[in-house]
């Protein structure tokens, strides 16, 4: 469970906006928790999957108040990683991409 109020509000506002914004390509992301949520295109092709583990809730709140800015300081910090492929840095790229 999301460990506070203001990440609570923060992890729902986010996954909200990502429903609502990704039109191209898809976006998983793999809570603290173990839970997985899938956003944007279903039918895209593997290469525009991007795949985020979140460590830690605050990420959300990062995101939720920075939006990109806050997607790049939680990752400095730690706060979530993309899962490990032969593609990660295209990925990363891509992620970015999804973001604007």
């Amino acid at each position: 469970l999301v460990n506070n109020i203001v990440n609570y509000f923060s992890f729902y506002s986010v996954l909200y906006f990502l429903r609502k914004s990704i039109k191209i390509g898809s976006l998983v992301i793999i809570c603290p928790n173990g839970q997985t949520y899938k956003v944007g295109d279903e039918k895209c092709e593997m290469s525009k999957i991007v795949t985020v583990r979140v460590y830690d809730w605050n990420f959300f709140q990062s995101v939720a108040l920075e939006y990109d800015l806050g997607l790049a300081k939680s990752f400095i910090l730690g706060e979530w990683g993309l899962v490990e492929d032969n593609d990660a840095s295209d990925k990363l790229l891509f992620l970015f991409y999804l973001f604007v």
